[in-house]
């Protein structure tokens, strides 16, 4: 194996707890992908190329609609894999891919990838395993979406941007790179209600703001602000 890609990409604990020899096709068979700030790596609707795996960088994964307002899902950093749903299910992409910076990506292409599955059928589980990573919290989110205050819809979408992809790295520092304006368009709320939000946080010493980041000082209250029980809508 090349030692120090492997060390890498083990941080995520997805591929880390892939059987020896998938982590060997993907060290083998990978093509290296570099894209410039603002560069385009796929759109919505797009025909199915295969995997992604950021290695330094970052991808804004989101949508417009008709009228050009801009849907941001989450951002995409190192480590992180993406593009199995349409691996799945064959159907074109669900969403725009464009680097936010200078970015370097593993990609597996599609054609090589199926003929590894078809040759190891029962490893379509794992790529089950990482479409449920990020299903599940954002099932919980709809929940939350529904019948929750801001405040923890707030609290639910930085613990899903910390841990719903197990970079181990990130959920140690437990600091998440992200501005004011790209969470308020996660969530769909203006820039100001945003900012009122985190200064609320940020007095109650949950968490701290820093440059385009926030770092996350007492983890368990905001587990306790996220998992809270409540019909009530703040806004």
């Amino acid at each position: 194996m090349t030692t120090s890609l492997h060390q890498q990409l083990c941080a995520n604990a997805w591929y880390a707890t892939l059987p020896e020899d998938f982590q060997q096709f993907i060290l083998n068979m990978h093509k290296t992908v570099q894209l410039e700030k603002g560069q385009v790596l796929f759109f919505r609707g797009d025909v199915d190329d295969g995997m992604y795996a950021i290695l330094n960088g970052a991808i804004q994964l989101g949508f417009s609609d008709a009228e050009g307002r801009e849907s941001l899902m989450l951002i995409a950093e190192a480590n992180l894999w993406f593009g199995e749903i349409s691996l799945i299910d064959g159907k074109p992409r669900t969403h725009d891919a464009i680097a936010l910076q200078s970015t370097t990506l593993m990609h597996l292409p599609k054609a090589i990838l199926l003929d590894f599955l078809h040759l190891h059928p029962d490893y379509w589980r794992h790529i089950a395993l990482l479409l449920s990573q990020k299903i599940r919290p954002l099932l919980l989110e709809i929940e939350v979406l529904q019948h929750g205050s801001l405040t923890q819809r707030l609290a639910r979408r930085l613990l899903m941007i910390l841990h719903s992809y197990d970079d181990r790295n990130a959920i140690q520092n437990r600091q998440i790179e992200l501005s004011q304006e790209r969470l308020a368009l996660m969530l769909s709320l203006s820039r100001q209600r945003i900012n009122g939000l985190l200064h609320e946080l940020e007095d109650a010493q949950i968490i701290k703001r820093e440059f385009k980041s926030i770092h996350i000082l007492d983890i368990e209250r905001l587990k306790q602000l996220a998992e809270a029980s409540t019909e009530t809508n703040d806004e």
